[in-house]
């Protein structure tokens, strides 16, 4: 188990990283534009930041009681030939996604980055020659909505227990965190934290296969 207050300290470190890593690249202080190369290492960053806070969020669904099953939805009521109106049918128990910037993809993504594929053609779009500077809209969209996951990481893991409960009772293979070394610039306690969380969501998941519960 992991010991008390670890959830928090990764929470913590990953948010303060997130900041200096937008700081260093121009995002927040406006002073300079950002340039390409400073674009990708900061993508570079989230991508590792993003792997470490579903990580983290794991865990924090495991420390979340069960939910209550929610009833079946039903299906909608076939309006009358008299002309009812369709809005007469049974509302459904979905819940209605609210706007976002950008939504978490609560499992590691496969597949080229869209963010790296947007780079590209803008690299080789039609951009005057000598041009080095990055499009700054998607980075600070990115940058705030990850901000605003770390500032408010409890809708998350309710989101990410309802995940996991929806695999283990399909039967799908318990998730497998594999190492995530990070460099050494982030600094030592984001990679301690790294180091630890492979193990910690093992101990958590231990009991996938335990069906008594």
């Amino acid at each position: 188990m992991t010991r008390p207050g670890f959830i928090e300290a990764g929470l913590k470190a990953v948010r303060e990283t997130l900041v200096t890593a937008a700081d260093k690249a121009g995002l927040t202080m406006r002073q300079y534009p950002v340039t390409r190369s400073g674009a990708q290492r900061f993508r570079g960053v989230v991508r590792r930041l993003e792997t470490m806070l579903r990580r983290l969020l794991a865990l924090m669904a495991a420390n979340l009681a069960p939910e209550p099953a929610r009833p079946a939805p039903q299906p909608p009521l076939t309006p009358a030939k008299t002309g009812a109106p369709s809005h007469a049918a049974e509302p459904s128990d979905t819940p209605v996604p609210t706007p976002r910037a950008r939504a978490f993809a609560l499992t590691q993504p496969g597949g080229a980055d869209p963010e790296q594929l947007h780079a590209l053609r803008a690299r080789y779009g039609r951009r005057p020659a000598g041009d080095r500077w990055a499009e700054t809209g998607t980075l600070l969209e990115r940058y705030r909505t990850l901000l605003g996951y770390l500032d408010d990481p409890a809708p998350l893991a309710r989101r990410m227990a309802r995940h996991l409960a929806r695999l283990k009772c399909s039967g799908a293979p318990c998730p497998i965190c594999a190492p995530a070394p990070v460099p050494s610039r982030l600094g030592h306690e984001l990679g301690l934290i790294a180091t630890i969380l492979p193990q910690a969501v093992g101990e958590a998941l231990s009991d996938w296969y335990n069906n008594s519960s």
